[in-house]
């Protein structure tokens, strides 16, 4: 003779237990989790930074050992004309209805906010560029490991061309990463590192943008 096994269902007790281990689980987890998309969106922007570095590299080596010409204020030339000649075909400039690109190039910080509609053209400004830098030759530059080609920086009028170092360090700089205590630069002789804010002083960032700086 056989006998049909009955269906068990869970019980309230149980069910309140299974809740309570997967919220468990999710508190312990999702934490993680954001740290790891945080670290990977900075390793993103430092590649992004290493890439204009490398860009600019080529067009200094294309161009007699010298910088572009730069107008500060607004306008072009933009510090970030070599770079767009050179990974874009050399199309001197990204048209302001390929918004739909400027999402993935290396001019868009993954840390920043994207701007849709009429402002979109500020998605290009999330970096700036050394202004003192302009009609310069490279071989100059006693120490370039200490000068910045370029860096995270504020959404800003103009080309965001920065000239100097403010004494309110969120005028130009923007720092995104690393809980909004650090921003990444890339240096003039190609190596990328973060700068943390409280190693932030007007002389410091200065020395940073002077490209005859000798410590």
């Amino acid at each position: 003779m056989m006998f049909k096994r009955g269906l068990h269902a869970f019980t309230l007790v149980e069910l309140l237990v299974v809740c309570s281990v997967i919220s468990i689980l999710a508190s312990l987890l999702l934490p993680a989790l954001q740290r790891a998309m945080t670290s990977a969106r900075t390793i993103k922007c430092a590649s992004n930074l290493k890439q204009m570095g490398v860009f600019e590299q080529f067009y200094i080596d294309q161009n007699a050992g010298s910088f572009q010409q730069i107008k500060i204020g607004g306008g072009s030339p933009t510090w970030r004309d070599p770079i767009i000649e050179i990974a874009f075909d050399d199309s001197r400039y990204v048209d302001e209805g390929d918004v739909k690109n400027i999402r993935d190039h290396i001019f868009r910080c993954p840390e920043a906010n994207f701007v849709t509609g009429s402002n979109s053209w500020n998605n290009l400004k999330v970096y700036g560029g050394n202004a003192n830098l302009s009609a310069k030759k490279s071989s100059m530059f006693p120490k370039p490991s200490m000068t910045l080609f370029s860096l995270d920086a504020s959404y800003a009028s103009g080309n965001n061309a920065i000239a100097t170092a403010y004494t309110d360090p969120t005028v130009w700089f923007r720092w995104r990463h690393g809980d909004e205590n650090k921003l990444n630069i890339v240096w003039l002789d190609g190596h990328v590192g973060p700068y943390l804010i409280w190693d932030y002083t007007k002389v410091s960032m200065s020395q940073a943008f002077n490209p005859y700086y000798t410590p």
